[in-house]
């Protein structure tokens, strides 16, 4: 992550890189979402 925060300083981030945190990001909030709903549940 902190290569990509590094490359985005830099202007040297791309869309590819962008769309590839995207997801990551997006399964993580699924996980997260997934553990509160058990637990709220």
């Amino acid at each position: 992550m902190d290569t990509l925060i590094q490359q985005v300083l830099s202007g040297n981030v791309t869309v590819g890189d962008l769309r590839r945190v995207n997801k990551v990001y997006a399964q993580k909030q699924r996980q997260v979402a997934q553990y509160t709903g058990e637990y709220t549940n």
